[in-house]
């Protein structure tokens, strides 16, 4: 909500150079990101959940975007968000973005890994092991 704001009370901030190519980059960014994230929920199936619970007897995802990454679906929405950022073609609502939604997805990543860890244990620590969270090769 604040990112919308800032982009109605701060127009000195708009993005004049290339708008119209930024916005369709953003739509194509918040479309791709938007099907991964589809796809992510889709190989959880019932796993899925909007608050961090794990079931004793749930299994190891390792098929589909998580056989690279831990947390597919929490990049994909990191990048609806740069999407839609870039749709509102203004710096400070892209910025706003770009620094405050991280942090908060890299908070609930650390929890829920956590929850994992205690809940499946050693099939979720071998994964762990394997992938990476969030960027293939790096973190």
């Amino acid at each position: 909500m604040c990112a919308m704001i800032v982009a109605f009370v701060a127009p000195s901030l708009a993005m004049h150079t290339r708008r119209e190519a930024l916005f369709v980059i953003g739509l194509v960014v918040m479309v791709s990101a938007s099907l991964v994230r589809r796809h992510c929920i889709r190989m959880l199936g019932a796993d899925f959940r909007g608050d961090v619970t794990v079931r004793p007897e749930q299994p190891v995802v390792e098929r589909g975007a998580y056989r690279y990454l831990r947390h597919p679906s929490y990049l994909a929405a990191m990048l609806l968000y740069v999407g839609f950022g870039l749709c509102f073609t203004n710096w400070g609502t892209l910025a706003l973005l770009m620094l405050g939604v991280p942090p908060l997805f890299v908070y609930r990543i650390h929890v829920e890994e956590r929850a994992l860890r205690n809940q499946l244990g050693a099939p979720y620590v071998s994964y762990a092991d394997r992938t990476k969270r969030l960027i293939p090769r790096v973190w």
